[in-house]
């Protein structure tokens, strides 16, 4: 089928979901899709955001395949070495306490508040159910909770008997990417101690070694109650989950009927792979591949220069009020570049695997496209 087929079944037969680019890719490989024409897109959307060893790994493929093979549905409640497995393997390198999986990364976002409102409940009563946060990413329809700054003060303010946690987001995908201040988390930490709060990290864009580390968290020394992760850590299969501390880890002692736990084997063969994928060499690229870009995005002759925003293979491009980000994005991908809207601006997520020859082309296509006054 080619791309006119396609649109004539996505408007006869799909529910409207939103603009999308007019790109049908059939096949990927590492940084790249194709589509039926044989066209190559540099994929720095890396699927949404939701893979960070690029397309069709063969470690990561082989590892899906083996598992369909023997076992392909979950079977929550009963044992399943890989999903025991995955959580020592995730424990052990992060310094958790203990694992809990779920179907997506928002369920797992659900859960870590479901828990803290517990935990709060177990040893206040139950009048301790707001939650502040820093999580520009969190929905709406999340009930009760404040957003907050990043900012002591606004903390502070904020403090009332009714809360029982604080959910942060250390580089804030939804808003000006910068990362979180050092100091700010570790003052948090210490009042969320003082005023038995649990301290929540939401990981789902930057679990998978993007920041330079497994976790964002591990960059700041110190250990969260619970912080939730999403299909980043599955290689873009429907996977999430949390991870706990010490004082959070029995929680999930009377289950919960609000999430669906247990990882399906399939997604959790695929975790597996993408981890034993994420060595400390790799891991370390994000930041020195990251800095190759913004060094080579800062050397770019424009006629305005974005301000550059984010850490390691997270980069943002903010035009301010200079340029339309959605137009943008449309001459990107006829260039053969797919990149990620954001607010004012446009995203990059290229996979770790992403080798320099291939940053140095997608520098020519921004070059070009901005050059064009876009």
């Amino acid at each position: 089928m080619n791309l006119n087929d396609l649109l004539h079944l996505d408007e006869a037969y799909q529910m409207p979901q939103g603009p999308r680019l007019p790109i049908a890719p059939i096949r990927g490989e590492g940084s790249f899709l194709y589509d039926s024409e044989g066209k190559a897109y540099l994929d720095f959307s890396s699927g949404m955001g939701n893979t960070c060893i690029g397309h069709s790994n063969s470690a990561w493929s082989e590892a899906i395949f083996e598992q369909t093979l023997n076992l392909g549905c979950s079977v929550f409640p009963l044992y399943q070495e890989r999903t025991l497995r995955l959580a020592e393997e995730l424990c052990c390198r992060s310094g958790m306490a203990s694992a809990c999986f779920t179907s997506s990364g928002r369920e797992a976002t659900r859960l870590m508040l479901m828990l803290a409102r517990r935990y709060s409940q177990s040893r206040h009563g139950g009048e301790r159910t707001k939650i502040l946060s820093l999580s520009p990413s969190l929905p709406p329809s999340f009930e009760q909770v404040v957003p907050i700054s990043a900012h002591m003060d606004s903390v502070r303010a904020a403090a009332s008997s009714e809360v029982c946690a604080v959910l942060v987001e250390l580089v804030p995908m939804q808003g000006d990417m910068d990362p979180l201040p050092r100091h700010f988390v570790h003052e948090l930490a210490v009042y969320c101690a003082e005023q038995d709060w649990l301290l929540l990290v939401e990981e789902g864009q930057t679990a998978g070694g993007r920041c330079g580390s497994l976790f964002s968290f591990l960059q700041y020394g110190f250990l969260p109650d619970l912080l939730s992760f999403s299909e980043l850590l599955s290689g873009g299969l429907p996977f999430g989950g949390i991870l706990s501390g010490n004082r959070c880890r029995l929680l999930l002692e009377d289950g919960t009927g609000e999430v669906t736990l247990g990882a399906n084997p399939v997604s959790a063969a695929a975790a597996l792979a993408v981890l034993e994928l994420l060595n400390e060499d790799l891991l370390a690229q994000a930041k020195e591949k990251g800095n190759y870009l913004r060094q080579g995005i800062e050397a770019l002759c424009l006629p305005s220069q974005p301000q550059i925003r984010g850490t390691g293979l997270m980069i943002g491009l903010s035009f301010g009020e200079t340029q339309n980000p959605h137009t943008l994005i449309l001459r990107l991908a006829e260039l053969g570049l797919l990149a990620m809207e954001m607010e004012q601006g446009v995203l990059f997520l290229p996979p770790l695997t992403v080798k320099n020859s291939e940053l140095d082309r997608s520098l020519q296509i921004l070059q070009q496209a901005l050059g064009e006054g876009v």
